[in-house]
């Protein structure tokens, strides 16, 4: 079975387009099975604690679901981006999410910031 490997850091999400028989590996954790159809994964890094591993998407738009507003615009942006960077059914499109901490409301939070794209590896 074909994979891909997404290696988020600490503080990053790493999303995804993930075409159809493909799995998705992340280091230290299980392997995220292939689907039938296209589908779009979010890995969070160690730091941000989500509490889930692993989220699935059937849809771009489904990555911006119940997302904060503080970093809503940021997640659509990758969201729209992962959608344009699909060429056909088996094209794969990886993106990570920069988080930063921030004071809100006198509680510490983690806000996506910008993105970067799976190339910009001295960025991390």
């Amino acid at each position: 079975m074909k994979t891909i490997e997404l290696s988020p850091a600490p503080h990053e999400v790493a999303l995804a387009r993930v075409p159809p028989g493909i799995a998705v590996l992340v280091a230290g954790h299980p392997q995220v099975p292939s689907e039938e159809r296209p589908h779009y994964v979010a890995v969070p890094g160690a730091a941000l604690g989500w509490g889930a591993y692993a989220c699935s998407y059937q849809t771009p738009a489904g990555i911006t679901r119940y997302q904060h507003r503080r970093d809503r615009s940021v997640w659509k942006q990758a969201a729209q981006m992962l959608a344009r960077a699909v060429q056909h059914d088996d094209s794969v499109a990886v993106l990570y999410l920069v988080c930063e901490q921030r004071e809100e409301h006198g509680s510490t939070v983690w806000a996506a910031v910008r993105f970067r794209e799976e190339e910009e590896y001295g960025q991390r």
